[in-house]
């Protein structure tokens, strides 16, 4: 019983008609311990091992992890695993004028004043991402290393006029599909850099072996991983 309605929880005392108080109190009580106890009798239960796997045989799944581990330590981006997605000059990330990756924010890389028209794949992967205005691409390997390759310099604002894009999201690529075609000229027209970054967004920390060198598309020995 209580003069007013809408006021739950232990505050709601306060609304509790006198006479009936206590009654309250002790139902509050109960309504406090009996979770309290049950959460922590639940929260103590652990998981056994049996509970963290399905039928399948221990002895096929540990095969399949060792298979899969094999595959991914026989694909490491060094050497010619990881290729240049496109024709153009190198440069150190930290010498570009885009600050959100010179610093470093976005990722270590490297980045590439483009000459020629076409964007292709650096390595093989997935694409996980492929922006609507056709400037970036995002590609995810085997083994987990996700690089970024950003067409130009604040070329987001043309809205995809320029581009011609190649791939969508979920599309599998080998080393040297084409993604992308840039009219490089409407570009330049615009008032925008060419200089396009390529980032290993998943922290990935590389060395750079070929600075301020011009390099072709499908050139290797770029990077080597840390």
């Amino acid at each position: 019983m209580a003069t007013s309605i809408g006021i739950g929880g232990i505050p709601g005392i306060l609304s509790i008609q006198p006479q009936h108080m206590l009654m309250f109190a002790v139902a509050m009580i109960f309504a406090i311990a009996i979770p309290l106890v049950l959460t922590f009798i639940v929260g103590k239960k652990k998981l056994k091992p049996e509970d963290l796997t399905d039928n399948t045989d221990i002895s096929e799944k540990t095969e399949s992890v060792s298979d899969n581990a094999s595959a991914a330590e026989a694909i490491t981006l060094d050497d010619d695993n990881f290729v240049s997605p496109m024709n153009g000059k190198v440069y150190k990330l930290s010498d570009i004028a885009d600050e959100a990756f010179s610093s470093g924010a976005m990722g270590e890389g490297f980045a590439i004043e483009l000459t020629d028209s076409i964007v292709t794949s650096p390595c093989d992967g997935e694409i996980i991402a492929a922006f609507p205005t056709k400037h970036a691409y995002g590609i995810e390997t085997a083994n987990g290393n996700e690089i970024l390759i950003h067409i130009g310099m604040d070329t987001v604002e043309l809205k995809g006029e320029g581009f011609e894009s190649f791939v969508k999201v979920g599309d599998k690529v080998k080393k040297g599909d084409k993604i992308a075609k840039v009219d490089l000229e409407y570009v330049k027209n615009h008032g925008k850099s060419l200089v396009s970054p390529v980032v290993f967004t998943d922290g990935t920390k590389i060395n750079l072996l070929k600075e301020n060198t011009i390099i072709k598309n499908g050139e290797g020995k770029i990077i080597e991983i840390k």
